[in-house]
């Protein structure tokens, strides 16, 4: 694995604007694994406007209406929840530093209890098979940018696309579509 592969995730891919799928039109994708046998992410600033109950290990509901995001095309009936590190429980990985990923069940009732931490409840994911997606940076699919978790939770879902893009140094209006990409 190169240097350049390592660097991807953590870190944020950023859809051109050719870029017309609906999965990731305009995306802000946080990658949490990037290797020789694919990668994965989660999107950022996709919203859904809906509830989902989530049942602790004791077969406690709770409800999520706020902070609930499409994370991918992938298993959007699997969720994950990426917060930030003023909780961990058993099965918190800590993606990098101020960032963790934990397993809904646990983490969604213990941070709605806070109200302190600021998270993301993602279902659904972003995945690559090997090679595909170095092929989509190749063919100029994606910008890739480092990360922070300020970044993650202090901005409005709505700004991330534009807002990562500036914070590359380039004015979005200056990226102009060289060619639809599906």
């Amino acid at each position: 694995m190169t240097k350049e592969q390592l660097s991807i995730a953590p870190g944020l891919l950023i859809a051109m604007p050719q870029l017309l799928d609906p999965n990731f039109r305009r995306s802000v994708v946080l990658m949490l694994e990037h290797n020789d046998d694919g990668s994965f992410g989660v999107v950022l600033n996709n919203p859904i406007h809906e509830t989902v109950t989530i049942h602790n290990e004791a077969g406690e509901a709770f409800s999520v209406t706020d902070h609930l995001y499409l994370g991918g095309p992938v298993s959007p009936q699997v969720g994950l929840v990426v917060h930030g590190d003023g909780w961990r429980g058993e099965r918190t990985h800590e993606i990098m530093p101020g960032l963790c990923v934990s397993e809904p069940s646990q983490a969604i009732p213990r941070l709605l209890e806070l109200d302190s931490v600021p998270y993301r409840f993602v279902v659904g994911y972003s995945g690559w098979g090997p090679k595909q997606l170095e092929n989509e940076l190749a063919y100029g699919s994606w910008l890739t940018s480092s990360t922070s978790a300020d970044f993650i939770f202090d901005r409005p879902a709505v700004n991330q696309w534009e807002e990562a893009i500036r914070a590359l140094g380039i004015d979005p209006i200056m990226l102009v579509p060289s060619s639809d990409i599906q």
